[in-house]
């Protein structure tokens, strides 16, 4: 099917069109690469492992060439076994409405006065917490587990 388009191997092949096709060929590769590839990442981090344990005793030396060797072996280590993919992360964003938020930084801010009246430094504190748990539930009722 060599130099075809999708399109006219799923006609060939009688898949219901493109797609069907651009699927049997991702499959097809995952089957036949995904081993090699596997095999290569395993002789190459043997390899690696082999660098360093050449020249790990010379870095310990403080050897400029077996330091550099060593940490460039450990960074294609990484790279080879995906460490350093990025970190997922799940950010949730409010959409709040400018008079609760308001409401809320007027809150905080009479908040922050009283507790500050207070003589006692756990006082304060203590009101504080309290106060901020509150006014956050208050701004945001989702997370106090209201709907």
């Amino acid at each position: 099917m060599a130099g075809r388009t999708f399109a006219e191997i799923a006609k060939t092949l009688k898949y219901a069109n493109h797609a069907g096709a651009i699927a049997a060929v991702n499959r097809a590769l995952e089957r036949t690469l995904q081993p090699v590839s596997d095999e290569f990442r395993a002789l190459t981090l043997e390899r690696l492992t082999k660098v360093l344990q050449v020249h790990w005793p010379a870095m310990l030396q403080k050897n400029e060439d077996s330091s550099v060797l060593v940490l460039r072996a450990i960074k294609d280590m990484r790279e080879l076994l995906g460490l350093d993919a990025p970190v997922k992360m799940d950010v949730k964003i409010h959409e709040i409405k400018v008079e609760v938020y308001t409401v809320v930084v007027q809150g905080f801010i009479a908040l922050f006065n009283e507790a500050n009246q207070l003589p006692d430094p756990e006082a304060r504190r203590a009101l504080f917490a309290i106060g901020a748990d509150r006014l956050v539930d208050a701004g945001f009722p989702e997370e106090a587990g209201e709907q």
